[in-house]
């Protein structure tokens, strides 16, 4: 009896596992009447960012007059890779005085075949060897707090 049941509860199991998906958005999200307001009026890089908030990215090197807000909707199922439902990504230009020249609103660019780099650059100096992970967390979590003893530790 306990034979069969087990192959069709193993079943519904795993048909519940892969049924859970969870919609997660990440970025910096500008509504239509925001993007209306960057579109149609000249501001000061000031307030667009007590507009729509400070950019997401920005590189004060490479393009130290350009900004941008990524908005990314992710749906996930279960163990499964995140996928991207939506993308939007608004460019806003300055001139050299600081003021929006250009915005360009680009919606579902992750459709063009840009491909998100997985690598990531390696810091070195904080490297721990096997002594050192051993060793980390002993006597952390039983330390006594302002004169209080705690149960079984010696003076």
């Amino acid at each position: 009896m306990k034979i069969k049941l087990l192959p069709p509860a193993f079943l519904l199991l795993i048909l519940s596992l892969t049924s859970c998906t969870t919609i997660s958005m990440q970025g910096q999200s500008i509504n239509e009447s925001e993007l209306s307001e960057l579109q149609n009026k000249r501001l000061s890089q000031d307030e667009v960012a007590e507009l729509v908030g400070t950019p997401t990215i920005f590189d004060p090197t490479i393009e130290p007059y350009r900004w941008y807000y990524v908005e990314r909707i992710m749906s996930k199922k279960a163990f499964f890779e995140p996928k991207i439902i939506e993308q939007k990504i608004v460019r806003v230009d300055f001139d050299e005085s600081g003021f929006s020249k250009d915005v360009l609103l680009l919606e579902n660019s992750y459709r063009e075949g840009i491909s998100i780099e997985r690598e990531y650059t390696e810091t070195k100096g904080t490297e721990t060897n096997q002594f050192q992970k051993f060793f980390k967390n002993f006597g952390r979590f039983n330390k006594a707090k302002k004169g209080k003893r705690v149960k079984g530790a010696r003076r």
